[in-house]
């Protein structure tokens, strides 16, 4: 398995225990999740890539995050062709994406460097 495959896998299984954690204690009182209706959603930008707002309450559509961007389970989701990766060197980097500091990268770059 190459390095980038341990990280996608890494990142949905903590994704997958935080899943079974809330269903354990409370996903809305773990989470913090608001009641989702249409109108609660925020109004997006024109012409953005539009995808699932992040984390596990996502009910809203929200703009795709850019090449550069910040990205994670709590901060957004990168565009078509991108990846959220931790920071190179990031002492922590499955916390690093749980806690919104990964970064979109492209896909493309991602396959010249493996």
């Amino acid at each position: 398995m190459d390095f980038c495959r341990i990280y996608e896998v890494l990142i949905v299984l903590t994704y997958a225990i935080l899943l079974v954690l809330s269903q354990q204690v409370g996903f809305k009182e773990i989470f913090q999740c608001r009641n989702c209706t249409t109108r609660s959603c925020p109004a997006l930008k024109q012409g953005c890539e539009i995808v699932m707002e992040p984390g596990v309450c996502a009910c809203c559509m929200a703009c795709a995050r850019m090449e550069g961007q910040t990205c994670g389970l709590t901060t957004g989701r990168c565009g078509r062709g991108l990846s959220c990766r931790p920071p190179h060197g990031d002492p922590d980097p499955i916390m690093a994406l749980v806690v919104g500091r990964g970064v979109c990268v492209s896909n493309t770059y991602l396959r010249r460097r493996s």
